[in-house]
């Protein structure tokens, strides 16, 4: 199971989430989601994923 990191902050980020893929089998993949609601209410996110190098 993926361990998660969940924080609130002032900078109007209301989730933030962090955690290492390590699946047998395939690389290291960091996987990054944020997501915040603008000055209108919108909520808005973001997901960004990276293959690692190295072990």
């Amino acid at each position: 199971m993926p361990r998660a990191v969940q924080r609130n902050n002032a900078s109007g980020i209301t989730g933030l989430r962090l955690y290492m893929d390590r699946s047998k089998g395939q690389p290291p993949t960091l996987q990054v989601q944020a997501s915040w609601v603008t000055d209108d209410g919108r909520v808005c996110s973001t997901h960004y994923s990276t293959k690692a190098h190295g072990p």
